[in-house]
């Protein structure tokens, strides 16, 4: 009987047959079976989760204390306004440029900005508190400079009915000589051919016959040299006082006024022929600023009995 088997499992494992199963003997000093152990496993080592077993383990850390949350401070309601204020001003900016941009590229034409046009003042008269002549005989007016004089041929002569006068020049005096004047004349009370008159008129004061002696003499006098003259403007048809007249401007030493002859230093003149009741009136002047403010303000004052008959003058030859 094995000792180290119980005795109810070695009563299981006999055999359940008829024969008898013979009995072993029984050794009087048994002795005990050596125990065979397993050999041994290698064990791995244990290594620590933070550092190796040979670390010492690492300090614990205190839990570092959080501060309370700071209360959450309300927005003043002045500042959110202005906030919402800026954020509008600049969607508005921004939508503004790029519409603009949107009409620049879509729009091939862009209408101008109207302007204001402002009404001009009036402008100052000239004439304003001159002088006025009038002549009675004839029925014309003017007005002229108050340090005009008004004369024949540049001269005052006393016991003279200016109102009457035929010919009279307006002038300005200067020391000696007649330098600027404005002329009246009645050249013809019925003319047969008026482009006689005006091509006759042309040609003595474009075309002087001087002599060398006489043209020597007028240049001492003068103090200046005698050139040759020279038509400026040629004849064209303009309006004076309402009526149709002829004129035009020649730059010349001579001076023919219809009233008189004379010889001046180099200047500019305009003539003018115009009728009036089948009377012939030259109109002659140095060209400035005050002659032609003079010629603005001429006119007849009546209404004539018959009708006006005008010069039908065609352009002079030269």
């Amino acid at each position: 009987m094995d000792p180290n088997i119980p005795a109810s499992q070695e009563e299981n494992n006999t055999p359940q047959t008829g024969v008898p199963t013979p009995i072993p003997p029984v050794n009087p000093n048994p002795q005990p079976e050596p125990i065979i152990m397993p050999p041994p496993q290698p064990v791995a080592p244990i290594v620590s989760e933070v550092g190796t077993t040979d670390q010492p383990p690492a300090p614990s850390i205190p839990p570092t204390p959080q501060a309370p949350p700071e209360p959450v401070k309300k927005s003043s309601p002045v500042f959110v306004i202005a906030l919402i204020l800026l954020l509008i001003a600049i969607a508005a900016l921004g939508g503004y440029v790029l519409w603009t941009k949107y009409l620049n590229k879509s729009s091939t034409k862009v209408a101008p900005t109207p302007i204001a046009i402002e009404s001009p003042s009036p402008t100052p008269d000239p004439t304003a508190g001159w002088k006025t002549y009038v002549n009675t005989k004839y029925f014309y007016s003017l007005k002229y400079p108050n340090d005009y004089k008004v004369g024949i041929n540049g001269m005052d002569r006393e016991g003279l009915n200016l109102e009457t006068l035929d010919s009279l020049v307006i002038y300005l005096p200067d020391s000696e000589r007649v330098i600027e004047n404005f002329a009246i004349s009645l050249i013809s009370t019925n003319p047969i051919n008026i482009n006689e008159l005006i091509q006759k008129h042309i040609d003595k004061v474009t075309k002087p016959q001087l002599t060398e002696a006489s043209k020597a003499s007028l240049e001492k006098d003068m103090g200046s040299s005698i050139v040759d003259p020279t038509i400026q403007e040629p004849l064209q048809q303009i309006t004076v006082g309402g009526l149709p007249a002829y004129a035009y401007v020649i730059k010349s030493n001579f001076v023919d006024d219809g009233g008189a002859e004379y010889v001046v230093p180099i200047q500019t003149r305009k003539y003018i022929w115009l009728t009036r009741n089948k009377d012939v009136f030259l109109i002659s002047y140095t060209d400035s600023a005050p002659t032609n403010n003079i010629l603005s303000t001429f006119k007849f004052n009546d209404t004539p009995s018959s009708s006006s008959s005008s010069p039908s003058a065609s352009p002079v030859a030269r």
